[in-house]
């Protein structure tokens, strides 16, 4: 797989639609809205499936 499996994980989250998903459920409110919570949660998800695939 291209990536470590990076491409078949990034269309499973997109099929799925994660984001807003995690958009809908997660509210945490922060001073610093610039990025979406769910959008924090997911940058956090792919490295740690980066080195489990090791």
């Amino acid at each position: 797989m291209h990536f470590g499996g990076m491409w078949f994980f990034q269309e499973s989250v997109s099929v799925l639609q994660f984001r807003n998903l995690l958009a809908r459920r997660l509210t945490y409110p922060r001073r610093n809205n610039c990025y979406q919570s769910s959008e924090t949660v997911i940058a956090l998800v792919y490295p740690l499936k980066l080195l489990c695939e090791n």
